[in-house]
């Protein structure tokens, strides 16, 4: 996901995070280590575009307080489960 969304022309700036540090991305501008069940939103010191969470709402203790939260700096969110 993060390859495609990087090659996309629209995409000037690109942000991934992960809780798991061997998920470090290379392609995007900025990597973040971040547990989403417990997040400060003022790390993020800009709103986005879009925030695409994939294979995450199984490891989420409330997932109510984590969109309330992501919800804070995007407007846009996308899910993908494969689960």
């Amino acid at each position: 996901i993060t390859k495609y969304v990087s090659s996309l022309q629209s995409v000037d700036y690109l942000v991934t995070v992960d809780i798991d540090d061997e998920s470090v991305s290379t392609i995007s501008n900025k990597h973040f280590k971040l547990d989403l069940n417990d997040f400060d939103e003022d790390i993020f010191n800009q709103k986005f575009d879009f925030v695409i969470c994939r294979d995450v709402l199984m490891y989420l203790d409330d997932i109510e307080y984590t969109f309330s939260k992501l919800s804070k700096i995007s407007n846009n969110i996308i899910l993908l489960n494969s689960y």
